[in-house]
């Protein structure tokens, strides 16, 4: 998974540097937000968002979390890589209605300490979100979105030596809904 990961993020990579490129003429719109209520849960989810059109963008989110729980670690992170098209109004990119094809992946590990027990948690999936997102005139970005989902999840443990896959509670359809803040640029 380690290694499907790290090649789609550099697949995307490369895509937004071409993008980037090319977009040369149009106006730099970049934008940095943070999903605040993900704070509550000691993980730090943060995206990066840029105009690639004058009513398109693409957005890139990182997660990242850990967490001591007495005896038991537990850590994860994420990419979730999503392209918006702006459709309402002046119809420019990071101000508006927008809808966004995403994909997601994640990864959760826990462990005990002084113990060889241990679990891991994959999820790979995707969806469309629809959303609103507005840049005030201080520069302050507030972006809300909700829509369906769907992912596949695998877990997997380790006891003693052995360990065993089972498919996840947590894999099919689903909803995804946020809230993030932050300032564009």
């Amino acid at each position: 998974m380690k290694k499907f990961f790290l090649n789609g993020l550099f697949i995307v990579g490369l895509g937004a540097f071409w993008v980037f490129d090319s977009q040369a003429q149009i106006r730099a719109s970049n934008a940095f937000k943070l999903n605040p209520l993900s704070l509550l849960y000691r993980t730090t989810n943060i995206s990066y968002e840029r105009a690639v059109s004058s009513n398109q963008s693409l957005q890139t989110g990182f997660m990242l979390s850990k967490v001591r729980l007495g005896k038991y670690h537990y850590s994860g992170l994420g990419f979730t890589p999503a392209y918006r098209f702006f459709v309402s109004g002046s119809r420019e990119a990071l101000n508006g209605i927008y809808v966004s094809p995403f994909f997601s992946f994640r990864s959760f590990k826990i462990r005990e300490s002084n113990t060889s027990l241990s679990a891991s948690f994959y999820t790979i999936g995707g969806g469309m979100l629809f959303g609103w997102q507005k840049i005030f005139d201080s520069g302050f970005v507030l972006d809300m979105f909700l829509g369906p989902s769907y992912s596949d999840a695998t877990f997997t443990r380790k006891d003693d030596g052995e360990s065993f896959v089972l498919r996840s509670i947590y894999a099919g359809y689903g909803m995804k809904a946020g809230v993030t803040i932050g300032f564009a640029f």
